[in-house]
């Protein structure tokens, strides 16, 4: 009796350890499927998010496909918002691991200066100098004057000069985020503060770039008052030819044009009538007959600022060779456009050039003497003329002696490199910037439009904006570019170029 109960006891352990082992085992592959389960839902969830995202931001691309949104100021990016909303965008689905529908929500954001708000043209530290205006002259009678009603004088640009600044007549405002900076005295009331600089800048010798002087190919022969008289690029030395020119308007085709005055009368180019250099609108080729009625300026010519195909002039000017506007005179000189080259409308010649048997002489006498002559100037207040350089002027070593009386605007874009600047105006004179350095562009044009698209998404919700619901969740970032290959933006005739994209 004793051997069957330790037998019947020693069974009953077996039979205990049996059924724990089983029981752990079971317990362990139940654990094992619900942790399973539990991770395919989540993967589903998690997939789900993703494909919710992912389609959403699609769906944003291709409405910004289909609208003409191109980042005018006050535009929105679809329609009159600039949120996508997509309640229930993504579907419910069912069977075991099934889930409530899904929401999206697309905020889209177009970048400063990209489309409408863009540059036409890409503009860079390569294709333009450090500063709007930079004088050199470290004479006391050098530097810059403002004068002289107490009036606003607008340059938008960084302004440096390597003497004084005289403002006491103006109130001198450089637009633009830049500094004002003078190795001399500044006076009179200017904005922003100018500040000391104790080293002068050097010369930044911009190069010449152009054609080499030689003969130009023609003459125009300059006896009809009713014609116009259309000039080839290359040398003159007599301002006879240009002065007693009797003609409509003057127009300079594209090209290098030299000015080294050694024989005639005078060694000043006194503008009369109109001048236009560089490429007409229309105009395609020299040669070309232009209309005789003279054009209305500005706007005349192709300007490098709002166009990379602009073709225009650039006058080089030797010796003591002088540029002046008479009363009442028009001209707009519009320089070739460069990605990597500065566009020059003059420049001021250091050193003798010398091509075959043409000779064209460095700046000399006057115009390079303190308290000399002046390079360019106007007649001074009650003239009146109306003139604009569509490019760079480049004269370190010369002076630059400008009055605005009215209305009338003497432009200088791309800024000024001089020895000395006297730029003053009347009461009644514009506050537009007279000088101007363009600002750096993205290099897109305004062709195309940079937006950044950041997506959210709320699982398991089917509100309206999901972008502002308390369980959104950011789930995508993309950037877009969108190309209108016209210039222009048509609905659906867009391309759509993806610089990222990214997943959270």
């Amino acid at each position: 009796m004793r051997g069957t109960r330790g037998e019947r006891g020693a069974a009953l352990v077996i039979v205990m350890v049996i059924i724990t082992t089983a029981g752990l085992v079971t317990g362990a592959v139940l654990s094992k499927a619900f942790t399973n389960q539990r991770t395919t839902i989540g993967m589903r969830d998690q997939a789900a998010t993703v494909y919710d995202a992912d389609g959403a931001a699609q769906a944003a691309i291709n409405q910004l496909r289909r609208s003409t949104f191109a980042n005018d100021v006050g535009s929105k990016c679809f329609g009159g918002s600039d949120t996508l909303a997509l309640p229930g965008f993504y579907p419910a689905s069912y069977g075991d691991y099934g889930s409530a529908a899904g929401s999206a929500s697309i905020v889209c954001k177009g970048e400063a200066g990209t489309g409408q708000q863009g540059e036409p043209v890409p503009i860079s530290v390569d294709n333009k100098p450090g500063n709007a205006l930079l004088t050199l002259g470290t004479d006391v009678t050098d530097g810059q004057v403002y004068g002289q009603s107490n009036k606003q004088i607008t340059i938008h640009g960084g302004i440096v000069s390597n003497a004084g600044i005289d403002s006491s007549q103006a109130q001198l405002t450089a637009t633009g985020g830049v500094p004002i900076k003078a190795v001399g005295t500044c006076i009179g009331p200017i904005t922003p503060a100018c500040s000391k600089i104790t080293t002068p800048v050097s010369d930044p010798n911009y190069p010449l770039a152009g054609d080499p002087p030689v003969a130009p190919a023609g003459v125009p022969a300059c006896n009809n008052k009713n014609k116009v008289a259309e000039f080839q690029p290359g040398f003159y030395n007599n301002a006879d030819l240009l002065n007693n020119c009797q003609s409509s308007w003057m127009l300079f085709d594209p090209g290098t044009y030299y000015f080294d005055f050694t024989s005639g009368a005078s060694h000043v180019w006194t503008v009369n009538g109109t001048l236009v250099g560089g490429t007409i609108p229309g105009l395609t080729q020299p040669g070309v007959p232009a209309s005789s009625a003279a054009p209305a300026i500005p706007g005349a010519c192709v300007n490098p600022i709002n166009s990379v195909t602009a073709k225009g002039v650039t006058f080089v000017f030797g010796g003591d060779t002088q540029l002046a506007f008479a009363k009442g005179s028009s001209a707009e000189i519009c320089a070739t456009y460069a990605e990597h080259q500065i566009p020059t409308a003059v420049y001021g010649l250091k050193s003798t050039v010398v091509n075959g048997t043409t000779t064209v002489r460095g700046q000399s006498g006057c115009v390079i003497a303190v308290a000399g002559c002046d390079l360019i100037s106007d007649g001074g207040n009650g003239t009146k003329p109306s003139f604009y350089f569509e490019g760079f002027v480049y004269a370190p070593k010369a002076s630059i002696n400008i009055a605005v009386n009215n209305t009338a605007q003497p432009y200088f874009n791309f800024g000024i490199v001089s020895r000395r600047l006297s730029l003053t105006t009347t009461g009644s004179a514009t506050t537009n910037p007279l000088i101007y350095l363009p600002d750096n562009s993205l290099g897109y044009g305004t062709a195309s439009t940079i937006v950044d698209l950041t997506v959210y998404v709320c699982a398991g919700v089917t509100t309206s904006y999901c972008s502002t619901d308390p369980s959104g969740r950011l789930q995508l970032t993309a950037r877009v570019q969108i190309t209108d290959p016209s210039g222009s933006p048509v609905a659906g005739d867009r391309k759509i170029t993806v610089l990222s994209w990214s997943m959270r």
